[in-house]
């Protein structure tokens, strides 16, 4: 990824300390800078998440885990690494809507027309302007949200997806890594030479929504994927912690 040259107006004392770091983080003044803007980023965690339902699937997330419906627990595990504004995603969404309202807990509903992931996704195109996360809903991780945003920004990629190993890949969309970027995809083949699945969960910057063409019903899978293989801007966050899918129950 190229650099571009732009021009800074900082305080002196600011200054002071960053040049005081010459030569113990980088070489000049401009590298100093640039490490502490991406240190700096690396800890501002995403404001906004997206929960994407997909049609027929809404009563899944009805579901119990731990005591809590899938919805519940999505909405937790996001609010806990400070994640302020929840998009849920789907077509009938009633249900989900008045069981969150009488527990008190605010989520964003925006109807999905069947529109598959990519579609609806591109609803909150101009919504959304910052690296924000993406959940299918019918789907269960212990994955470190935090760790895997901070791998993210160092990997500078517009998406990075979080990978697991299955011996039923005919399920699931296989990838295939080669160091941290993913260089292949192939959903639910019958014979693979590789057993990394997605778990359903993404890190995505906003440039994501100039891939997605208008008013089509094409999923994260077709429309995606394929483009950021092609210009290696797909990062793979393999993790080996607890995962289900209830969607494949």
């Amino acid at each position: 990824m190229g650099k571009e040259r732009i021009s800074l107006t900082l305080d002196e004392n600011i200054l002071k300390r960053v040049d005081r770091q010459i030569g113990e983080l980088a070489n000049n003044r401009s590298n100093v800078i640039e490490l502490l803007l991406q240190k700096g980023l690396i800890n501002q965690m995403p404001k906004s998440a997206v929960i994407l339902v997909g049609g027929g699937k809404e009563n899944k997330l009805m579901e119990l885990f731990e005591d809590q419906t899938l919805i519940e627990y999505h909405i937790e595990a996001l609010s806990k690494v400070g994640v302020k504004d929840i998009f849920v995603l789907g077509s009938d969404t009633d249900k989900m809507k008045t069981h969150l309202s009488g527990k008190g807990i605010h989520a964003r509903f925006i109807k999905d027309e069947n529109e598959g992931s990519a579609g609806a996704l591109k609803k909150l195109s101009g919504i959304v302007n910052n690296t924000f996360f993406v959940i299918y809903g019918d789907v269960i991780t212990s994955a470190d949200l935090v760790d895997m945003y901070q791998f993210h920004m160092k990997e500078a990629s517009l998406m990075t997806i979080g990978l697991t190993t299955s011996d039923k890949i005919s399920k699931f969309g296989v990838l295939e890594v080669k160091g941290t970027k993913v260089v292949s995809f192939s959903e639910k083949p019958k014979r693979s030479k590789s057993f990394l699945v997605s778990v359903g969960v993404f890190v995505i910057e906003p440039e994501i929504f100039e891939i997605i063409p208008e008013n089509k019903k094409i999923s994260i899978e077709e429309a995606v994927i394929p483009s950021l293989i092609q210009t290696s801007q797909l990062s793979g966050y393999a993790f080996g912690g607890f995962w289900k899918d209830y969607g494949e129950e």
